[in-house]
């Protein structure tokens, strides 16, 4: 008996080096494939549309320290105006890299938001190991490391990669202020001021801290201390933010952002009047888009107008069409697949490793995305009938909750989910480790 249980444990042990290896392989494959993109990745006119934007608010924060978006040469007798039309999260961590060229610029805040991802994600690996434990943590390590679009994002000079970067860290410092009997005020108070500028690089979080504070004093008010000292941690950052603009603009921040989301949001199936050759551009199609100039009362008039005259068809984009885009893997708004600006050459095209892994990676992507929402619908709903949640699950529940009702309102480009699936993630796998467990369970008792 006793030689039986030392094999037993043994195996157990051997399963469990095996595993380590196979998370430091899965480590070094990721920053593999991260090194290949960063250098053998070239994007056809990188600096265009929303990444023109940033560009010239980076150059003129590092020539002028002033927030604007029209660029002035440094020398100028007249300093840019400051504004507020984005936010300024990726200009301010870009303006640290600009340089006398674009070229150095573009390689420099690249090459720095590919390691800030690295060592995120070396975080949220230890967060997968503490929180599912070192065998389960390799298929999430797997998904984390190799997920294409998580790699893709990194050749671009827009907001994903940071905003990516961010929300995972704040991941693991609420991983490590919940591993106690109680959770650590400071350390969720540090999640919320990193959730914080996860907002001002991308404002669709400018509202998490108050959809969660809501659903703790509806739900979950056991945690009230811990989610307090976080919301109010995330809006310091954002309030500040809107305390300048007011100062320095006049108002609060531009509503052109808002109107587009709106606007850009209310085509059933991204497509102007179910014209294929619209997808992902219907605005472009649309005579009347010149009108969302006249702001956001109009433009809110203009697509209810619209919505009354097919209403069905209407409230299946707001239901269903839209969260379909949102977690879809085909990207709409650029080149598709994994890409955004068309990709001119990538390793993905021509090396066999990377090729591999994004057929692998497409393969088994929806069924992480449906087992991750299902988990996330599954702890929300178990807490609404008052059953206890740790409060680390319920913020992976509420972040891809939040994501899917915002962009359920606003325009739900698929590229804009990429960022949340860290959160779905760590969800599918802790449901997937559930469901064997209770299966095993299950099988042992009917053995008993």
């Amino acid at each position: 008996m006793q030689a039986v249980e030392h094999r037993a444990v043994g195996a157990k042990e051997g399963m469990k080096w095996i595993a380590w290896l196979l998370l430091a392989l899965t480590v070094l494959f990721g920053v593999h494939l991260r090194i290949g993109a960063y250098t053998d990745t070239q994007i056809e006119n990188p600096i265009k549309a929303d990444a023109r934007k940033y560009f010239s608010y980076a150059v003129n924060l590092a020539n002028w320290n002033i927030f604007s978006q029209n660029f002035v040469a440094p020398g100028s007798p007249e300093a840019p105006k400051p504004d507020a039309f984005i936010s300024p999260g990726f200009p301010y961590f870009a303006k640290f890299f600009v340089a006398n060229d674009i070229e150095t610029i573009l390689a420099s805040t690249l090459k720095a938001q590919t390691v800030v991802q690295v060592l995120a994600f070396l975080l949220l690996t230890w967060v997968f190991i503490e929180f599912l434990g070192v065998g389960w943590a390799v298929p999430a390590a797997l998904l984390l490391w190799t997920f294409p679009h998580f790699v893709s994002i990194n050749t671009y000079y827009l907001t994903e990669s940071l905003f990516t970067s961010l929300l995972a860290i704040a991941v693991a410092i609420a991983w490590a202020s919940s591993k106690g009997p109680k959770p650590v005020l400071w350390g969720w108070a540090a999640c919320g001021l990193i959730i914080g500028l996860a907002a001002l690089t991308r404002p669709v979080m400018e509202h998490f801290p108050l959809f969660m504070l809501l659903a703790c004093v509806l739900f979950f008010r056991q945690h009230w201390r811990a989610v307090t000292a976080f919301a109010v941690a995330a809006l310091v950052p954002v309030l500040l933010w809107k305390l300048r603009n007011v100062l320095v603009v006049g108002e609060a921040s531009d509503p052109t952002l808002l109107v587009s989301g709106f606007y850009h949001g209310s085509f059933p199936g991204f497509m102007y009047d179910h014209n294929p050759e619209s997808l992902g551009v219907p605005y472009r199609f649309d005579p009347r888009a010149a009108e969302t100039a006249q702001g956001l009362e109009h433009t809110l008039g203009m697509m209810w107008e619209r919505i009354v005259q097919a209403p069905g068809e209407y409230l299946q984009w707001y239901l269903f069409g839209k969260p379909q885009f949102l977690w879809q893997w085909w990207g709409i708004d650029g080149q598709g697949d994994i890409y955004i600006y068309a990709a001119v050459k990538s390793p993905y095209y021509e090396l066999l490793d990377f090729h591999l892994s994004h057929v692998v990676n497409q393969a088994v992507h929806p069924f992480w995305i449906a087992l991750g929402l299902v988990s996330a619908v599954v702890i929300a709903v178990s807490t609404l009938f008052k059953r206890a949640q740790p409060l680390f699950a319920l913020l992976l529940a509420l972040v891809v909750i939040y994501a899917t009702l915002v962009h359920m309102v606003l325009a739900p480009f698929p590229r804009y989910g990429i960022p949340f699936k860290v959160c779905l993630i760590l969800l599918s796998v802790l449901a997937l480790k559930e469901a064997c467990e209770w299966l095993v369970q299950r099988l042992a008792k009917r053995t008993a």
